[in-house]
């Protein structure tokens, strides 16, 4: 019987026909037909015929065919509902990524070079899918690199947005593609003109979600961007300002015109978006009074996730309170981030008390008693409620937020935040003898406060009073650790206790032994909040960089005759989702004239969905890569 649509399959009546993948000639004719039949089947719409279409001919396929069967795949995938057909696929995808690792090894052996466009759309998959599956990263990465000047513009940004989406789920499973960005930052900014404004903001994208800053390249796409900021949507500013923050590249000229751009456009920014934005020009120290103020104003009026709230909140108290109106904006958000509270981590919780802290000072420093009574009713609300989370939690937070949650529990002046800080210094005993030194110094700060005005129990008094000995007692221990400005400091905080003059000149010895004195007999330093005020200074301050949802480990290497998969990321994206707000652009090649539609729904059965919430699931920034024919 002969099949339509398929050229080898017609022979003369006196030949016997064989397989069509044994003859050479069949072969280059099958590998199209393969292709062609997969993206009939997926025009269906019905996952299972996909999946039992692409088992069929796994065995039989090319990286082409493979890269298409992937790409529908994933495409389906997203919308799909059908329980048995999400099993089916999953199992077929096992097999595609064997046969991909068995096509790309023959191909390293006889010195072929794989299809760039077929490269990009199976890294594409697999991010879509949420799969890391580490041989197949080595064996795409290693030629992508050497080849990385032979792909289109559009396939590079692709492939650079799948690595970086799978390396903020695991960073050491994706290390493999370090070269390529590497490759990849010497090539872009010889060939600019190429690219459009969607493939650099992509680009920029990816190497931020990778870690991998490239000052030359962001310097150069900045150069480039200037005169096209002015057709970016809201979701391309956002991520710009994103990338920029995020590698610490600072680009002056660009982020004018991104924010001028912005600032007229601020109504029709999405929650993410303005957080994003916000955050963004914050990390890089970027920091416009006219569009801070605007915007901040315009994020009042949306509904915030918990993790949207702390960025924002992080961003405008970045350097401090320097504006009134930036206060009364953290004044505002704060009760409504008081009724979510038991949905932020812990993390978040003490970067919002620190914006708290932040805030009274500064209204302290402008001497407006009227204000005084309204930043201390928003922040100490929002200061006891998050310590009723915060107290059987603090285990969850990093030394650093440990000993800042504390010291910003105290600055606002929170009732029973003398419990508090007795909990952080049980917390703080349990990791003594691994603190780094100017965390320590802090605590000896945060502990030598007075409390007398806070009437704390006398049990509470005491065990502040234990830990207050203990943290000197582990700075003379570790004396000779100390760097000569921590000395200094660690000096003056041995002066008021002891009573003695000229701290500064004192040799590590002398230091050494008024720490032993305050260790053994010393009570409590009795000295005034303003000594927590170092707190709030520019080089005190913590870098927020939210992290992703945390990975599961995925799998180093395939067990003999199965593939075990594990997700690379939830279906919602956290905070470093890419393009927020992009609408498809590409159109399929193999559809001519019908545009991509965005690709939003679950991952893979049984792998998690659990995100950050209010995180859309925009998949790709740039609709979906199109097929091609051939290798």
């Amino acid at each position: 019987m002969v099949e339509r649509g398929n050229p080898s399959a017609k022979k003369k009546p006196a030949e016997k026909a064989r397989p069509r993948w044994r003859q050479g000639t069949a072969k280059r004719d099958t590998f199209p037909w393969i292709s062609s039949q997969i993206i009939t089947v997926s025009e269906s719409g019905s996952l299972m015929e996909l999946s039992q279409t692409c088992q069929a001919y796994t065995s039989q396929m090319n990286l082409v065919n493979i890269s298409t069967a992937f790409h529908r795949i994933a495409r389906l995938w997203t919308s799909n509902e059908d329980q048995e057909a999400a099993m089916m696929a999953q199992s077929v995808v096992e097999g595609l990524i064997q046969q991909a690792n068995t096509v790309l090894a023959r191909a390293s052996a006889s010195g072929t070079k794989p299809s760039s466009q077929a490269l990009a759309n199976i890294t594409w998959a697999m991010a879509t899918l949420n799969i890391i599956d580490e041989p197949l990263l080595k064996a795409i990465a290693t030629p992508a690199q050497s080849q990385v000047e032979t792909f289109k513009p559009f396939e590079l940004s692709t492939i650079l947005w799948s690595f970086g989406k799978m390396n903020l789920a695991n960073p050491e499973l994706c290390g493999c593609a370090a070269q390529l960005f590497e490759a990849a930052a010497s090539v872009v900014p010889r060939s600019l003109e190429e690219f459009t404004l969607r493939c650099l903001v992509t680009i920029t994208w990816a190497f931020a979600a990778f870690r991998h800053k490239e000052e030359h390249l962001f310097q150069a796409i900045g150069d480039h961007l200037i005169s096209q900021v002015h057709t970016a949507n809201c979701g391309e500013l956002a991520n710009i300002a994103w990338a920029y923050g995020l590698l610490q590249v600072h680009h002056e000229k660009l982020f004018q015109e991104v924010a001028r751009r912005a600032n007229v456009r601020l109504q029709d920014f999405k929650q993410q978006e303005i957080a994003t934005i916000i955050w963004g020009f914050a990390a890089s120290d970027f920091l416009p009074a006219a569009f801070f103020g605007n915007a901040a104003l315009a994020a009042q009026r949306l509904a915030l996730t918990p993790q949207q709230t702390t960025n924002i909140l992080w961003a405008l108290t970045r350097r401090r309170c320097k504006q009134t109106s930036l206060a009364t904006t953290v004044l505002a958000l704060l009760p409504a981030a008081m009724k979510q509270i038991e949905r932020f981590n812990m993390p978040e919780i003490a970067i919002c008390s620190m914006a708290a802290a932040k805030v009274v000072k500064h209204i302290e420093s402008n001497g407006k008693s009227g204000q005084k009574v309204s930043s201390a009713t928003s922040a100490v609300d929002f200061c006891v409620k998050a310590m009723q989370q915060a107290l059987s939690r603090l285990n969850e937070l990093s030394n650093v937020m440990l000993v800042n949650l504390a010291a910003s529990f105290l600055i606002v002046g929170c009732p029973g935040s003398v419990v508090l800080l007795a909990a952080a210094g049980r917390e703080a005993l349990h990791r003594l003898q691994v603190l780094e030194n100017p965390v320590l110094l802090h605590l000896i700060r945060v502990f030598s406060v007075d409390l007398t005005a806070l009437q704390p129990p006398a049990l509470l008094e005491g065990a502040c009073q234990g830990m207050f000995r203990a943290l000197f007692a582990e700075a003379a221990r570790r004396m000779d650790s100390f760097k000569p400005r921590e000395m200094q400091s660690l000096s003056v905080l041995c002066a008021q206790p002891l009573g003695l003059e000229n701290a500064g000149d004192m040799s590590a010895g002398d230091l050494r032994s008024c720490c032993f004195a305050l260790a053994t007999t010393g009570g409590p330093a009795h000295q005034p909040l303003t000594l927590l005020d170092q707190f709030l200074e520019e080089d005190q301050e913590i870098f927020w960089d939210p992290d992703p949802v945390e990975a599961p480990v995925a799998r180093r290497a395939p067990a003999s005759g199965s593939v075990n998969f594990q997700p690379a990321m939830p279906a919602s994206v956290p905070f470093v989702q890419p393009m927020v707000g992009w609408t498809p652009l590409e159109v399929n090649a193999m559809q001519p004239g019908m545009a991509a539609p965005g690709c939003q729904g679950p991952a893979m059965s049984g792998w998690s969905q659990s995100g950050m919430p209010g995180f859309s699931d925009n998949i790709f920034p740039g609709g979906y890569p199109p097929q091609q024919d051939g290798i």
